[in-house]
Formats: C-alpha cells, sequence, structure tokens
C-alpha cells in the first residue's frame, strides 16, 4: 500500500494551484528583510524532506533493523528514492535559484516560487507516507530514535538558517 501512495504522487502535484499549500511559516504577503517577498515563507527547512530519508547502512546508530526489518525497510527506500527523485532533484535546482546568496532586487520569477511550493508540499506528503510505512515495522525505540534523530535534523537545519540570516543581515541576500 505504501508503494501505492509513493506512486500516486506526480498526479497530486500537477494538481497543485500555483500556491501549492504551506508547511507553516514566519509571517506572509509583506516584504522581508532582505527586500524579498515573503513569497517563500511555508517551506519546509528539514533536510530529511528535501534529501530523501537516510539508506538503512545510514540510519542513526540507535536504530539497529533486525533480519526481518531490514528487507522491509530496504524495499521501502529503494521504492520512494526514484519516485522523488526527480522533484528532489528540481527543488534542489530552485532552491538554488531562491537561496543562491546573490543579492536579490526583486520578487523571485513566479514559476520559481509555485514550483518551490509545490515541491514542498510534494515531498513533505511522501514523507509523511514512507515515515507512516516504516512505522509499521520499527519497534516503538526505534521510532522514538528516529523522530528523535529527524528533530535533530530539523534543528540544525533551523540554526544553520539563523546563522545565514545573521551573516546576511543587510547584504540584500536570503537567509536560506
Amino acid at each position: 500500500m505504501a508503494t501505492l501512495l509513493l506512486l500516486s504522487g506526480p498526479l497530486a502535484l500537477q494538481a497543485q494551484g500555483p500556491e501549492g499549500g504551506g508547511m507553516g511559516g514566519r509571517g506572509g504577503g509583506h516584504h522581508g528583510e532582505y527586500g524579498r517577498p515573503d513569497e517563500l515563507d511555508g517551506l519546509v527547512l528539514d533536510p530529511v524532506v528535501w534529501n530523501g530519508p537516510p539508506s538503512a547502512d545510514s540510519l542513526p546508530a540507535g536504530i539497529q533493523l533486525n533480519a526481518d526489518q531490514r528487507p522491509r525497510y530496504d524495499s521501502l527506500f529503494t521504492t520512494f528514492m526514484p519516485v522523488t527523485k526527480r522533484v528532489r532533484d528540481q527543488a534542489t535546482t530552485n532552491r538554488q535559484v531562491a537561496f543562491g546568496g546573490q543579492p536579490h532586487t526583486g520578487g523571485l520569477p513566479p514559476a520559481t516560487v509555485g514550483d518551490l511550493k509545490e515541491e514542498s508540499l510534494y515531498l513533505s506528503q511522501k514523507q509523511d507516507v514512507f515515515d507512516a510505512a516504516i512505522e509499521t515495522f520499527l519497534t516503538r525505540d526505534q521510532l522514538k530514535e528516529y523522530h528523535k534523530w529527524r528533530k535533530a535534523q530539523r534543528k540544525a537545519a533551523e540554526k544553520e538558517a539563523d546563522k545565514r540570516h545573521e551573516a546576511m543581515r543587510g547584504r540584500g541576500s536570503p537567509p536560506y
């Protein structure tokens, strides 16, 4: 069932309007600190969403998969990554356009904004499906460790964004 849900994504992505939906943000509709409209508010700062989940060999040390769990995780991972690859690759390109560190003098091209929002929503939804699927075979302790690791990944990304924010203050560049 998880495989079917993972594979059903491209149609859902195309069905989104240019706004795409949001995943929380820091305000909206006004010009941000760097002269950039807050058009990108709502994008997730979760590197697992943007880059994909870890392979079985890259899982945190506290998550040791047993002989029954390893093939299930590998199968899910090897299905998930190719299904989301095109969107993840395009999101990487769009994020470089949006956050490339170049001084910014106006709004982003509408296509880039809409695409990033759609990609953010699509990848978040797919990661939710992946996470729900692993919850069917990981133990409670393994899940606790996985959620702890995910939280640490998000916090590290937010901390890095805050550092860039401080470094870029007054330079006209975005913090991400």
